[in-house]
């Protein structure tokens, strides 16, 4: 019976062990990150519209590319929204849309998705989540928001610092 407890205790305590561990690597990989905060004017150089149904249906999309700029900044956005839903008559105002988008910074790219609200009138900005990116930016993760109708981008990006 003694040698039972002893083999208890040594699981145990390895699991504890094991559990210690885990969390100081979730703590250093959380403090390990760098935080940027940005903001830039866009500069619309193309937006077309890919009629792929009748007007306004959903499958069709907006495909939008410009420059970015801002103080220390500059690079390129590209962004392609399918509609989801349309009302009649179709316009951008009145259709909700699920964009992905990746903009290109000299440091790497970062890579975004959202869900656009159906009134856009209502909304003063739309959000969206950074879901990666590459260079500088592995492993990203943030929110981004659109205002001013597109005209100005906000990031705020966590990466990992190194």
């Amino acid at each position: 019976m003694r040698r039972s407890w002893k083999v208890l205790l040594v699981v145990t305590a390895a699991l504890a062990l094991t559990a210690l561990v885990i969390s100081a690597a979730s703590a250093i990989s959380r403090t390990n990150t760098k935080t940027l905060n940005m903001r830039l004017s866009v500069n619309f150089l193309t937006t077309e519209s890919a009629e792929l149904n009748p007007k306004g249906a959903p499958g069709d999309e907006l495909v939008i590319y410009a420059n970015l700029k801002g103080d220390q900044a500059a690079g390129r956005l590209g962004q392609v929204c399918t509609v989801l839903q349309a009302e009649d008559p179709p316009s951008f105002e009145n259709s909700q849309f699920q964009c992905l988008e990746t903009g290109e910074l000299a440091d790497g790219q970062l890579t975004g998705q959202a869900l656009t609200p159906v009134d856009k009138e209502a909304a003063s900005e739309s959000s969206f989540a950074i879901t990666g990116g590459t260079g500088r930016y592995r492993e990203a993760r943030g929110f981004g928001t659109h205002a001013d109708n597109g005209a100005t981008l906000t990031l705020h990006v966590e990466y990992p610092a190194g």
